[in-house]
């Protein structure tokens, strides 16, 4: 049976005075690393042979189909190269198009094949199947503090970007 967190129960990691155990930080990356590796898992078993990231960076594609890659790498807090070989390797594998920009045609654009808009339904699957598997026994508003405090976490790192903005809300 899981227990609620205590720091008390890791060991001591570094800085005997200030152990990076009270930290977010060990757990967040353990957590993410979880997730990836089961959305992979999932994703195989479902014959899409996606990652996480891969997986991410279609979703944002998607969402921003004029998004460049500076935009897209910003979007996904990723190194632009590594984004870029993404893309390319998106590109290859048939989930992508890769168009020059009607704005600037030293730019480039990507945008979903039909392979891809045609499994958007098993995309769709495999998430949820995997973040049901992750927020197993995890109460609404445990979900809901969680990701406020990822939010506030991410803020703090990258105060300019703007990726989380408040929405408004229409009177009702």
């Amino acid at each position: 049976m899981q227990k609620d967190f205590d720091f008390e129960y890791l060991p001591q990691i570094l800085y005997g005075h200030k152990p990076v155990r009270n930290s977010f930080f060990p757990h967040l990356g353990r957590a993410a690393r979880a997730l990836d590796m089961a959305f992979t898992e999932n994703s195989r078993r479902n014959g899409l042979a996606l990652t996480y990231d891969q997986f991410m960076l279609l979703v944002a594609v998607r969402e921003n189909p004029s998004a460049t890659q500076q935009e897209l790498a910003d979007n996904l807090c990723r190194e632009r190269t590594a984004v870029v070989h993404a893309l390319l390797a998106l590109a290859r594998e048939g989930w992508l198009e890769k168009h020059s920009s009607t704005e600037d045609r030293r730019k480039s654009v990507y945008v979903p094949t039909a392979k891809a808009m045609d499994m958007w339904e098993k995309f769709g699957g495999t998430v949820w199947e995997t973040l049901e598997q992750g927020e197993a026994g995890i109460s609404r508003r445990e979900l809901a503090d969680c990701i406020n405090t990822l939010v506030k976490i991410f803020c703090n790192y990258r105060p300019a970007q703007r990726i989380y903005q408040r929405r408004e809300t229409s009177p009702e």
